[in-house]
């Protein structure tokens, strides 16, 4: 692992392995959520017809993806990121600024 100089405390750098593992874990949490959406959408009438509450299941998984998504914009505004010109961009209001 390369270390680059001058880095910044609670800084997450692009090269950093848990942040590899990070973006991969929301890769697949995005793609669980392409697949239930529609089929809450699809479904959701169907549960309620039959008098039932809804899944309870599907509710707390609702839940813990919207955290997950919480953490991750978390993680994106605590993240340095390289621009156009492979520069290193660390500073937290650049960051902000670039994902705002």
């Amino acid at each position: 692992m390369t270390h680059i100089k001058n880095e910044k405390p609670y800084i997450i750098y692009p090269e950093n392995k848990n942040k590899g593992f990070w973006d991969l874990f929301m890769t697949l949490v995005l793609i669980i959520t392409c697949i239930q959406t529609p089929l809450n959408i699809a479904f959701e009438d169907i549960s309620h017809e039959k008098g039932g509450n809804g899944n309870d299941f599907n509710k707390i998984l609702d839940y813990c993806i919207d955290f997950l998504f919480f953490l991750d914009i978390i993680v994106i505004f605590n993240s340095a990121y390289y621009d156009e010109d492979i520069e290193l961009i660390d500073g937290r209001k650049d960051i902000a600024a670039f994902y705002i």
